[in-house]
């Protein structure tokens, strides 16, 4: 049986433009169902606002502007009136959330991105974060203690460490890999036809691949003997 594809999603939960690929990851994840393994990568977007010199309003003209390309529904008021300082409260929350499995970390950021871009909701709301778990059908008392975990920060490190590695400087970003590790990184908002058409490209590798070691171990080894040697 062929491998899943595997998919490390770099992202953060309040990236704009993320929200906007969100209906072609939904495709994704319906079309290609098991076929597909998913990682989450967090790549936080704002460590610290105001020590990095960044307004609220600024970032909600960013989100304003991606509103407008991409026509997705996103609400800026939030960094305008009340705006968070950091957007590592979910990123540390969707860590959290990943202890509870791959699938439920990917429906928490599901649930958690809507309340961030739509309804002015804050990740430093700790009620936020608890609503979006249960939404997700993660256990809440469990999430609700592991939220002031802070080893999270060494997970978050090591997601940064692998953006670096692999050339990705902003978000979102998709490394796409076959069991052969051949890979296609897509960053951006792209159409979902060439992100499926990569998995394709790449699943069609990865068979081949297997296909050719398949003839190479079928293959009986005979040793040569004296009655061999006497036919030829």
């Amino acid at each position: 049986m062929t491998k899943p594809i595997q998919i490390d999603f770099y992202t953060d939960p309040y990236c704009a433009w993320s929200w906007a690929l969100e209906p072609g990851v939904k495709e994704i994840e319906r079309v290609e169902g098991a076929g597909v393994s998913w990682r989450l990568r967090m790549k936080p977007l704002v460590r610290d606002r105001e020590a990095d010199g960044h307004s609220g309003a600024d970032i909600a003209e960013k989100w304003e502007n991606v509103a407008r390309l991409t026509g997705a529904e996103i609400d800026a008021t939030r960094w305008r009136t009340n705006p968070p300082r950091s957007t590592l409260p979910a990123d540390r929350a969707t860590k959290v959330a990943g202890r509870f499995g791959a699938e439920l970390e990917r429906k928490f950021v599901h649930e958690l991105r809507p309340m961030l871009m739509q309804q002015g909701r804050a990740a430093d709301d700790e009620a936020t974060l608890i609503e979006a778990a249960r939404r997700a059908g993660i256990d809440v008392e469990a999430f609700r203690r592991a939220l002031g975990d802070t080893t999270t920060d060494a997970a978050i490190a090591e997601d940064e460490r692998e953006a670096l590695a692999e050339g990705i400087k902003a978000t979102p970003a998709l490394v796409i890999r076959n069991s052969e590790n051949d890979r296609v990184v897509i960053e951006g908002v792209r159409d979902t036809d060439l992100i499926l058409r990569a998995i394709q490209v790449l699943r069609t590798d990865q068979a081949v691949a297997d296909a050719a070691r398949e003839r190479v171990t079928s293959t009986t080894f005979m040793p040569e003997t004296e009655a061999s040697r006497a036919k030829t």
